[in-house]
């Protein structure tokens, strides 16, 4: 939840989205027989930041939760620590961005700068 609210936060340049919020839904929902029917379909589960931008001024939609992903996917390939961020706009076809292996100083500084830039 925090990296969303500190994403939202730097694309738009408002405070108007804190933590309260995000929809969070975690994976404890998601059991093993699921998993293995996804793997069956050539799906996987994933745990997916998203926000949703409106032209009428209403605030982002933002949610974390599990969704599933086909191979088609940017995020299906993503392992361990690997993270993505896809930008979808009205003009571009979708723009992603990936992080793959990130080291432990690039985990310990992005979760010290989000928590920072959350609790602002």
């Amino acid at each position: 939840s925090v990296k969303i609210v500190a994403l939202v936060r730097a694309l738009t340049g408002t405070e108007e989205v804190s933590l309260g919020h995000v929809e969070t839904v975690g994976i404890r929902a998601v059991t093993s027989h699921d998993i293995a029917a996804a793997k069956a379909r050539g799906q996987r589960y994933k745990l997916v930041c998203s926000a949703r931008f409106f032209d009428d001024g209403t605030p982002p939609r933002c949610s974390v939760k599990p969704e599933l992903c086909d191979s088609s996917d940017p995020l299906y390939g993503l392992r361990g620590a690997s993270s993505a961020v896809t930008f979808r706009t009205d003009s571009l076809s979708p723009v992603t961005i990936t992080s793959t292996d990130p080291t432990v100083m690039d985990t310990a500084y992005g979760c010290y700068s989000d928590m920072v830039r959350a609790l602002r």
